[in-house]
């Protein structure tokens, strides 16, 4: 019980943006595992990279089955969380570097989004 008082008193007289910035720190150090779904869904997007599909502009049934099954494993189902998730990919996809071989990934991603985003949201 001391201990928590001890940490609350030193909460408060701690500089609000030092305890955010510790925090930050902490959360970018920690390792949070997946999800038997999130391994789930990347696993059949995984297996979709490794065909050779061609990117055409016609629904291609293999793409959209994945991608179907995709966001419903990831509870991607409402126009909103796809929403979102575009976002998502669209910024990390701003922040890799050329050299790095997720932007193609990413890329990638927002292609299927983008073609199949009124489909499946």
């Amino acid at each position: 019980m001391d201990k928590a008082k001890l940490l609350i008193q030193h909460c408060s007289e701690s500089s609000k943006l030092c305890l955010i910035c510790g925090i930050a720190r902490d959360l970018k150090c920690a390792k949070l595992p997946l999800e038997p779904s999130e391994e789930e869904a990347g696993k059949v997007i995984l297996g979709l990279l490794r065909q050779t599909i061609p990117v055409s502009n016609s629904v291609n049934d293999l793409e959209l089955e994945a991608v179907r099954l995709a966001v419903l494993t990831l509870k991607l189902t409402s126009p909103s969380a796809v929403l979102i998730e575009k976002r998502s990919i669209k910024r990390l996809h701003d922040k890799a570097t050329d050299e790095d071989p997720k932007k193609k990934i990413f890329k990638w991603f927002l292609y299927l989004l983008k073609k199949y985003g009124k489909i499946i949201g």
